[in-house]
């Protein structure tokens, strides 16, 4: 079984935690991963841009003026692309189909993703985060003291989410 430090809010370690091989042993793959991004990325595009055709516009379908004898052009309908509020004859027509994944292949995809950046050292596990009053300056000197920067992801267990001086 994978092991994970235990830090405390000074950045000490307090000791070592055995967790699941299901979740935390998973060897590296790669394409799964992609998919998994590759879904995400397609569920989070706005889906915008698209014009009427003809046939969606809402004007009568019925021939504008009769075929012969006026001198004019052949016309069927007011929705023909050429008339103003006809259709768009080559528009965008929207994003077509979706990424969609089995629950399970994303939760395999989840769990290989955090076994990796456990072989890599990417994740830290602290034993009783709390704070006393909400001060950024002090949640960045704990970040500065558990020695990471950049982007991080920060999961509360149910009893730290209801703390509303940490959640804040």
């Amino acid at each position: 079984m994978p092991h994970m430090a235990l830090y405390d809010m000074a950045g000490a370690k307090t000791g070592d935690l055995q967790v699941p091989d299901d979740l935390f042993g998973l060897p590296m793959n790669q394409a799964l991963v992609h998919q998994a991004v590759v879904a995400v990325d397609h569920q989070r595009k706005r889906r915008c841009g698209k014009s009427k055709t003809r046939s969606e516009v809402n004007i009568s379908g019925v021939k504008w003026y009769r075929q012969k004898g006026l001198g004019r052009a052949r016309h069927g309908a007011r929705s023909a692309p050429v008339f103003v509020g006809g259709g768009k004859a080559h528009g965008p027509v929207g994003v077509e189909g979706t990424h969609k994944m089995p629950k399970k292949m994303r939760r395999k995809a989840l769990f290989t993703a955090l076994s990796e950046r456990l072989r890599k050292g990417g994740l830290t596990l602290v034993d009783g985060l709390q704070m006393e009053q909400i001060s950024t300056k002090r949640f960045a000197q704990f970040l500065k003291d558990m020695r990471v920067d950049g982007r991080i992801l920060m999961l509360l267990s149910s009893q730290e989410a209801q703390d509303e001086v940490l959640y804040k």
